[in-house]
C-alpha cells in the first residue's frame, strides 16, 4: 500500500489528503479541476513544498530497497518520488541521450537497488528500454533546443523511469501529443507498473486518460480526497459531475489483423466470443504500443473508450449492417435525461453505455434484464 498523509495552506486553499492506496505495480490517477490542489499534491510528494507537513508510508521499500522512507522532508536524491511536469525540464546544452546518460549515471536509487540484489524484484529499466517504448531512436542525437513540445515530454517521462526510483509522478505528462500517440503511451504505463514493480501517480484532468491507465483513482476538491476507489467505478459518476461526456471503459485483448480489409479484431477480456473491429490506421497505433515482455510472453491487452453516442441498440443480431461492431448484452438500468435516454448494458463482466433518443427508447420499449445488441462502426 502507498500511504499518503499530507497537510499545507496554499493561500486560501488548505490541501488535506490522508489515503491508503494501492502502490506497487499500480497507476493510480488523481482527478480534479484546476486550482484544487492536484499538482501541489505531486509537488508535496517529491518534497518540493519545503513549508508542507507530508509523510509517505512504506510502499514496500524498507523490505524491498533496505531504505527507510516514512520520514518527513527527505533530501530529494532518498525521496522515492520522481516528479515528470507538463513542462519538460532537461538540460538544454545536453543531447537527448546525454539526458538520459546523466541520471543513471547520478542515480542514488539506481546504486541502491543494486547494492541489496538479493531483495531486487526486477532488472532496472535501461536506456535501451526507453528508446524503443517512447520511440526516441530518430531523436537521440538531438540537442534539446531542437525538440517539440511533445518530443520533450517523451524524453522527460523516459529520463524519469531510468532515475530507478519507485514511485514515479506524472503531472499531465503526454498534453503536447496528439490523442492517438497519447493512447499509445498511456496504455503503456500499466505494463511498466506491472512488470517493473513501480508506481504511478498520474494527475489530468481527461477522465478518458484515465480510464485507458489507471487502476484506482482519486477526485480533489477544494483541497481534499472526495471520492477514491477503483477507476472502472468511479470514472462515470465524476463524468457526470465534471460534465464530460459519458463513454465506456473496455478492457480488450487481440486476437488477429485482418489485413486484407486493413482491420484488426479484438476480443473483450472476459468474453473472447465477443469481437470488436478496429480500422488498420487506429488498429497500427494500438499495436505499435511498445510490449513489455514478462517470462516470453507479450501481453496484448488494452483499455479503450467508447463514447456512449456512439452506440445503438437494436433488439436482434443484424448481418444487414454496415456496423461492424456487435455486441450482445443485458440491460441493466435505465436513465431518462431532457430528451436522451442513457441505457446501461452488461457485456460479459463489463458495462457498456448507449446514448439513445426518447423516441427509441419508446419504440424498442426497453427493459431491464432484457438482451439486446450494442452497435457500432469500426473504430
Amino acid at each position: 500500500m502507498l500511504q499518503v498523509s499530507v497537510s499545507h495552506q496554499i493561500n486560501e486553499l488548505k490541501l488535506e489528503v490522508e489515503l491508503d492506496l494501492h502502490g506497487k505495480g499500480s497507476v493510480i490517477g488523481v482527478f480534479g479541476a484546476s486550482g484544487h490542489g492536484k499538482s501541489t499534491l505531486l509537488r508535496i510528494l517529491a518534497g518540493l513544498e519545503k513549508q508542507a507537513n507530508y509523510q509517505l508510508g512504506s510502499h514496500g521499500l524498507s523490505d524491498v530497497y533496505g531504505v527507510s522512507i516514512g520520514c518527513n522532508h527527505s533530501i530529494a536524491e532518498q525521496n522515492p518520488c520522481v516528479l515528470n511536469r507538463q513542462k519538460a525540464l532537461l538540460f538544454p546544452h545536453l543531447t537527448v541521450l546525454q539526458n538520459l546518460e546523466f541520471v543513471i549515471k547520478h542515480s542514488y536509487w539506481r546504486t541502491e537497488k543494486q547494492t541489496v540484489s538479493e531483495h531486487k524484484v526486477s532488472r532496472d529499466i535501461s536506456i535501451h528500454d526507453v528508446i524503443q517504448w517512447f520511440n526516441l531512436k530518430p531523436i537521440i542525437h538531438k540537442s534539446v533546443d531542437a525538440l517539440s513540445g511533445g518530443e520533450q515530454q517523451r524524453v522527460a517521462i523516459a529520463r524519469s523511469l531510468l532515475s530507478g526510483k519507485p514511485i514515479v509522478l506524472l503531472d499531465e505528462p503526454f498534453s503536447a501529443l496528439d490523442w492517438q500517440t497519447r493512447i499509445s503511451f498511456l496504455t503503456l504505463l500499466p505494463e511498466i507498473a506491472r512488470r517493473f514493480n513501480i508506481c504511478f501517480v498520474l494527475v489530468s484532468h481527461s477522465l478518458k486518460e484515465l480510464a485507458i491507465a489507471t487502476d484506482y483513482m482519486l477526485c480533489i476538491r477544494q483541497g481534499h480526497a472526495e471520492e477514491h476507489g477503483n477507476t472502472a467505478d468511479l470514472i462515470n459518476e465524476l463524468g457526470q459531475i465534471a460534465g464530460q461526456p459519458v463513454f465506456s471503459n473496455l478492457t480488450l485483448c487481440f486476437q488477429r489483423c485482418l489485413p486484407e480489409y486493413r482491420l484488426s479484431q479484438w476480443a473483450l477480456s472476459d468474453a473472447p466470443q465477443q469481437h470488436i473491429y478496429f480500422k488498420q490506421v487506429v488498429a497500427e497505433a494500438i499495436n505499435k504500443t511498445p510490449q513489455i515482455q514478462n517470462d516470453d510472453v507479450i501481453v496484448q491487452q488494452k483499455r479503450i473508450t467508447l463514447d456512449a453516442d456512439q452506440v445503438s441498440i437494436s433488439r436482434h443480431f443484424n448481418a444487414d449492417t454496415s456496423m461492424l461492431n456487435q455486441l450482445k448484452g443485458k440491460v441493466l438500468n435505465i436513465c431518462e435525461q431532457e430528451h436522451m435516454a442513457l441505457v446501461s448494458l452488461s457485456v460479459g463482466e463489463q458495462r457498456l453505455f448507449a446514448q439513445i433518443s426518447k423516441l427509441s427508447l419508446h419504440r424498442l420499449n426497453l427493459q431491464p434484464n432484457e438482451v439486446v445488441y450494442a452497435q457500432f462502426k469500426a473504430l
